[in-house]
């Protein structure tokens, strides 16, 4: 796969997350990555005004905006940001920085170099510091085995 060809789509699921929106907006946008990017946020009906903040960034960054008509829960979104995605590749950014952006590029090296055709990210990286809940820890383990 060429970078110049690749068009990676980041899909944010978002779930009133206003209190600090437009601080994530602003540094997933600023964030680096090696290829061209297609923004597609969904908001799943948050109440907290996460809505008006996204119509008013969606006007600066020129994202695409899917706007739920009733909230239908994190996957749900997801499902319906990937039916709209375009790119080749397709990458999950959650609106609360539990996976930092700044990861883009080592993420996407193996697969623009053909030397993997998935990468998964990982919240238990051996290089920091690390919140171990036992049964999240345990799950993540067995699935990624399984994987």
């Amino acid at each position: 796969m060429e970078n110049s060809s690749s068009i990676l789509s980041v899909v944010v699921p978002i779930y009133n997350e206003a209190t600090h929106l437009r601080e994530v907006l602003e540094i997933l946008m600023k964030s680096p990555c090696p290829i061209q990017r297609e923004w597609i946020l969904i908001d799943d009906f948050s109440t907290d005004g996460s809505r008006d903040i996204l119509r008013d960034a969606q006007l600066r960054y020129g994202f695409s905006l899917i706007l739920q008509e009733k909230n239908q829960g994190k996957g749900a979104a997801v499902i319906r940001g990937i039916q709209e995605a375009t790119g080749q590749l397709i990458m999950i950014q959650d609106a609360d920085f539990e996976y930092t952006p700044y990861d883009i590029p080592k993420l996407l090296k193996p697969l623009l170099s053909g030397e993997a055709d998935v990468v998964f990210g990982s919240r238990f990286k051996k290089d920091s510091t690390q919140v171990r809940r036992t049964y999240h820890y345990l799950v993540n383990r067995f699935l990624t085995l399984v994987i």
